[in-house]
């Protein structure tokens, strides 16, 4: 029931276990945030009321990226914890190669580079469909929230790629079965977007997709640098510089544009991702990612290596790869 025939922890149970760790560390970052507030509060001798606490972390920034970066090292850390506790492996084994690694900065930038190329070909579509660029919104730059959300991007693209591909796809190896190493933890991330704003089935797909078109990557390259790049810069540009919706939130931007047409393409309230647009350019990104992307000599983590991921004498026969 929880261990297949090598020996090894069913990959169900492994996410099950990842969705538990990351509850856990919410609790423990929600704890860790209000002791803070309650600190905070007694430098003037008073007690902090909850609609005061409430208001500091919605009006300033420093508090914002203070519990920004409490979320994410809290849920970075269980993270690596639960995959040292589960395979007392090295984290390279989950893809978390050195930054001075192999390629490690050239995935980096290519990441971002394919992002920035992506989100903006999708506006373009918007653009042409009736959107317009009304102005450049440069005092943008000089808000505290504009670098906040920057931060944030980076802060949010390490620790979701570092769970959903770092994790999710190591632990579903177990299946030999590269469908499966796919497509579950690209569903977990869609799934992982259940709480935001105008969230529907056409958002859900277009996420599935972008799960997917990332996990491609990591599978071409063997590293996490790639996707976290990518991760990173189509949500910084999607919202900073476009001025989309970045999954139903709203951030400032340099660019105010105005996107009009049916919510079918514009994506409504969601944002690009909502809509056919981000659809399009998901399905060519994996084309590109499956077809035409090079695959790395002896990557870092591959489909078919470090099988079977337990303390085992029988070696499995790795998973060919395409």
């Amino acid at each position: 029931m929880f261990k297949n025939k090598h020996g090894e922890l069913r990959g169900g149970w492994g996410v099950l276990l990842g969705f538990l760790a990351l509850q856990f560390s919410t609790v423990v970052a929600n704890f860790l945030l209000g002791l803070a507030l309650v600190v905070y509060a007694m430098r003037d001798g008073q007690p902090l009321r909850v609609e005061a606490a409430q208001n500091l972390l919605e009006t300033s920034p420093g508090m914002q990226m203070f519990g920004s970066i409490l979320s994410v090292m809290c849920s970075v850390g269980a993270t690596l914890l639960l995959f040292k506790l589960l395979y007392k492996r090295p984290l390279r084994h989950m893809g978390l190669a050195g930054p001075r690694a192999p390629g490690a900065a050239k995935d980096l930038l290519l990441g971002c580079g394919l992002g920035l190329a992506a989100i903006s070909a999708a506006a373009g579509v918007l653009l042409l469909g009736g959107g317009v660029v009304e102005y450049v919104n440069f005092k943008a730059l000089t808000e505290p929230r504009f670098w906040v959300w920057l931060l944030l991007f980076v802060a949010v693209a390490f620790n979701e790629e570092l769970f959903t591909r770092g994790l999710l796809m190591t632990v579903m190896k177990t299946t030999r079965s590269k469908a499966t190493v796919l497509l579950v933890p690209a569903a977990v991330f869609a799934l992982m977007h259940l709480g935001n704003p105008a969230y529907s089935w056409l958002p859900a797909l277009n996420i599935f997709l972008v799960g997917l078109v990332f996990g491609a990557f990591f599978l071409r390259t063997g590293q996490l640098w790639l996707p976290i790049g990518f991760h990173f810069a189509w949500n910084f540009f999607q919202g900073n510089f476009w001025g989309l919706e970045v999954s139903g939130l709203a951030t400032p931007s340099l660019l105010k544009t105005r996107f009009t047409g049916p919510a079918w393409l514009t994506g409504g309230a969601f944002g690009a991702e909502g809509g056919v647009a981000v659809t399009a350019v998901c399905l060519v990104l994996l084309a590109v990612a499956w077809f035409a992307w090079p695959k790395r000599t002896a990557p870092a983590w591959s489909l078919g290596s470090d099988l079977p991921m337990t303390r085992h004498k029988k070696v499995a026969k790795p998973v060919e790869e395409a």
